[in-house]
């Protein structure tokens, strides 16, 4: 998963970014029960509290997170620092996830005494979600981008805007 928080605009208003491999997404939700689209929402608990992941801060800067997702179940979950404000979840690309498989299993206990509430919080904070297309979508949406000459984000975002007009009439 990659997080990026980007402040600015009305009411200093932050915005998370959130990109993930859907392969990684599966394999969370089968092993741990939990999908990334919740595990997400511990970033909008003013308490979540973070610490370094230094024993696996080899080449980046490493945080596991704990918080409360949107249901009020308690969850942690690792990042990696990739820049300012933007974060990944560790193991995200093939090679990545296979170099690191062994060392990115949780631990059964980390010590949070000494961790930093609220990092990563902020109360005005909006949260943008990523959405796969099918491969039969996504290809067409591509060759229409291409004929169209836009950026296919702004064409899935006309079409749905024809399709929200439809289903309000």
């Amino acid at each position: 998963m990659i997080f990026r928080a980007k402040v600015g605009g009305p009411m200093n208003l932050m915005r998370y970014d959130f990109e993930w491999d859907p392969v990684k997404a599966t394999s969370n939700v089968r092993k741990h029960k939990v999908g990334f689209e919740r595990a997400g929402t511990i970033f909008r608990d003013r308490n979540l509290l973070s610490i370094p992941d230094e024993e696996h801060s080899e080449t980046e800067e490493r945080w596991i997170t704990m918080g409360l997702d949107d249901t009020g179940v308690l969850l942690a979950h690792k990042f990696e620092s990739v820049g300012k404000k933007r974060f990944r979840e560790s193991g995200s690309s093939r090679p990545e996830r296979q170099r690191r498989k062994k060392q990115n299993n949780m631990k059964k206990e980390y010590d949070f005494s000494k961790g930093k509430r609220g990092k990563f919080h902020n109360p005005n904070g909006e949260f943008s979600l990523p959405i796969y297309l099918e491969p039969e979508v996504a290809e067409f949406v591509q060759k229409l981008s291409v004929k169209k000459h836009i950026d296919r984000s702004q064409l899935v975002n006309q079409l749905l805007e024809k399709d929200m007009e439809l289903i309000e009439l």
